[in-house]
């Protein structure tokens, strides 16, 4: 067994609760009093880049989803909303309501000074909310003032006249009772449709509306399901930290360990991102995971408490820390590594978050079978897709709204489609009421793109009250598609045609979650190296989702390299949502050469055969980086002595043991760069920089960067991966920043 002579050494910081907030502030927590705190929540959270929603339609909401951890105890929660409105709205019949959980809670009336910016507040009763996913909406119902008839009272008392063109649009009678009014309609082009004016609206400034909690937290639960529940809770909007606690003399076995349990916690948090850190104590201010042996695991409680060590019972157990009773300590162990890796595995058991008992006790248990390539489920290639697959259920919509539903296509980047007779198929398909003639319209965006529109006329059905139909298939370019994660979107509204409608609320459409979507077959090519496929769905590592061919290496031994590591581990059980019961975490890179490997720590003279294929190479004055020039077909060298101190380096490059196989590197010049790098600089509001071969963070100014240095090659096979070579023009050249 080989050990690692170098102590770890890593100081933990004196830490507030909550980690750091992200850099846009978009969810922020505040110590208000002795355990209570309160975590504000901007509307625009999920999307820091949108600042303005403006709505059009009469009846309109946006709704946020305020998930509460099971450790928080709500004792007060609030909404604040800054809004402006057309100045043609009719204020006497427009107005904005606040719900919780469909819960009414306040109405305001929507006013309509020119340029000026309004203000709602309101508190919300907590009794209101619920344990887990809790909604506060904002419903807004607007008019404009040319639509409303002199039967709404003026400030006086008295009534306009009412002319009849005012009566046949009046409103408020469309919105009354169920009977069936005329809808008045213009006529232009081939046919007819409902009048829809747009001279009200209302904007949202999502970017200062926020809701506000207060809460308290809860003492930690001597409770498996507290395992779920307090520590890897994936309601917890905040960046919430662990502390893995490694033997004073790690091994490559507790490299594994500790990066298998990163790995199956990635799979668990997939919605929310988390912070590793690593020391050989355990922290008052961190919950906390131990992994070893009985022995291990003993010696490591009873250095921080005599006697706690004999309450350790079973394979898998969880104590209260005794010097802060909101934290937890996780114990993962068993008298030999198989009995070890049994309990790790045993933590992705569904069943674990509904213990109640404090402690279990784990049989042997071997690991799946290893899974062939290209076989996650979320992973697609060719063939029939169900809206499903991409997490659209079946939803009803209701009225006159537009709704809009959307999924996450994705596919693995190594088909090439021929444009020129290759389509997407899209089938449709939907119930909708029939009391009147409808006309729902659908239209279709792929990666934010308009590609399709239609509508489909539904006749009178007297016979019946609903009907099945399944729309004409639409067929897309492939061109619209992208290797790695698509999003995928219809926008869709039920209008009525020319003749009577009933209230809005007895129109309905439902989308069926059976509809789908059917790629064409294709041929296998993909281009290597991008860092955007990382970066999308964890290729090349996600070919085998249980990441068989993927290790993980350290370079250097210091507590910031190998809790680098550990958050690796971690993005990658995120990215390829299947647990990697196969991934090898090591510092022996003999043992894995014949895999796709992650690089983490220092860049080191022995290790000088993995880098000969890097764009970026460091040296003692700075940098070296080769850049390719198509125009002379030769790679210069260049040589820069600018300080590198403060950057983190990710790049990718061909392996060379194996030239199948890729590297992903990511360096710096010392491991607490590296460390703030990837905790700070690798996260998801900076995916969409994340491309190219070579990706710079700089860990002063936060601000990153992506560059194209080398050739790139292109891979014909997946397995066997005969290469063919062409040229590529995206070359560039370092830019300060």
């Amino acid at each position: 067994m080989k050990i690692l002579k170098i102590l770890l050494s890593i100081s933990i910081l004196t830490l507030s609760l909550f980690a750091e907030e992200d850099e846009d502030k978009r969810i922020v927590v505040s110590k208000i009093a002795d355990n209570k705190y309160r975590m504000r929540i901007y509307l625009n959270h999920q999307n820091p880049y949108d600042s303005q929603l403006i709505m059009v339609a009469k009846v309109s909401q946006l709704t946020t989803s305020i998930p509460i951890p099971d450790r928080f105890e709500p004792v007060g929660l609030r909404v604040f909303a800054k809004y402006k409105t057309a100045i043609g709205i009719e204020s006497r019949a427009s107005f904005m309501s606040v719900k919780t959980n469909r819960h009414f809670v306040k109405q305001f009336r929507l006013t309509s000074a020119p340029d000026k910016v309004e203000t709602i507040q309101t508190d919300i009763p907590v009794e209101l909310l619920r344990d887990g996913y809790n909604s506060v909406c904002l419903h807004i119902v607007q008019y404009p003032q040319a639509e409303i008839s002199g039967t709404i009272k003026s400030a006086s008392g008295g009534a306009a006249p009412e002319t009849p063109e005012k009566q046949e649009m009046d409103p408020t009678k469309q919105l009354t009772g169920n009977k069936c009014v005329s809808v008045g309609s213009i006529t232009g082009g081939s046919g007819t449709s409902s009048q829809i004016k747009t001279d009200a609206w209302t904007q949202i400034d999502i970017k200062n509306s926020y809701v506000e909690l207060d809460f308290q937290l809860k003492p930690f639960e001597e409770k498996l399901s507290s395992i779920y529940k307090f520590m890897f809770d994936n309601k917890n909007l905040i960046t919430d930290r662990v502390n893995f606690v490694f033997p004073k003399s790690p091994t490559d076995i507790d490299l594994n360990n500790y990066g298998l349990f990163a790995n199956f916690v990635g799979t668990i948090i997939r919605f929310r991102e988390f912070k590793i850190y690593v020391s050989t104590k355990i922290s008052d201010q961190m919950n906390n995971v131990i992994i070893g042996n009985f022995e291990d695991v003993n010696r490591t409680l009873s250095e921080y408490v005599d006697g706690n060590s004999s309450r350790i019972a079973g394979n898998i157990g969880v104590l209260q820390n005794y010097k802060n009773r909101q934290k937890g300590i996780l114990y993962i162990t068993g008298e030999d590594q198989n009995r070890v890796e049994s309990s790790l595995m045993k933590t992705l058991d569904p069943e674990i978050a509904n213990m109640k008992i404090q402690n279990i006790a784990v049989a042997n248990r071997e690991k799946p079978p290893k899974m062939p390539s290209l076989s996650a489920k979320h992973l697609h290639l060719t063939g029939k897709i169900t809206f499903k697959d991409m997490g659209i259920n079946s939803l009803t919509l209701s009225g006159l709204n537009t709704y809009t539903l959307h999924g996450d296509l994705k596919l693995y980047p190594i088909y090439k489609f021929d444009e020129n007779k290759d389509r997407i198929k899209v089938q449709l398909d939907f119930f909708t009421s029939n009391p009147v003639k409808l006309e729902p319209t659908f239209s279709f965006y792929m990666n934010k793109k308009f590609v399709f529109q239609c509508k489909e006329s539904l006749p009178l059905d007297p016979t019946t009250k609903g009907g099945f139909h399944e729309h004409t298939p639409v067929y897309i370019p492939p061109s619209f598609l992208k290797g790695g994660s698509n999003r995928f979107e219809i926008e869709t509204i039920t209008i009525p045609r020319e003749g009577k409608v009933c209230a809005p609320a007895n129109i309905k459409t439902t989308v069926k979650e059976e509809s789908y979507i059917v790629l064409p077959e294709g041929d296998i090519e993909v281009t290597l190296p991008e860092l955007n496929y990382y970066a999308e769905m964890g290729f090349p590592f996600s070919i085998y989702p249980d990441l068989q061919k993927t290790a993980i290496l350290i370079t250097d031994f210091n507590a910031y390299t190998i809790a680098s590591a550990m958050q690796i581990a971690f993005k990658l059980g995120k990215k390829v949502e299947h647990p990697g019961y196969y991934l090898t975490t090591t510092y022996d890179i003999n043992s894995i050469l014949d895999k796709d490997i992650v690089v983490l720590g220092t860049q080191q003279k022995k290790y000088e055969i993995l880098y000969q294929n890097a764009p970026i190479k460091f040296t003692e004055d700075g940098i070296t980086r080769e850049i390719y020039d198509p125009d002379l077909n030769s790679t210069t060298v260049y040589r820069d002595i600018t300080d590198f101190k403060d950057f983190t380096v990710a790049q990718t490059y061909q392996s060379p043991f194996y030239k199948e196989r890729v590297i992903l590197e990511i360096s710096a010049k010392s491991p607490k760069t590296l460390f703030d790098g990837v905790q700070n600089g690798l996260n998801p509001q900076r995916r969409g920089e994340f491309k190219g071969d070579v990706w710079l963070y700089n860990s002063e100014s936060r601000k990153s960067k992506s560059y194209r240095f080398k050739e790139q090659y292109i891979l014909t096979e997946i397995d066997g991966l005969e290469k063919r070579y062409r040229r590529f023009e995206e070359y560039s050249d370092i830019d300060e920043f």
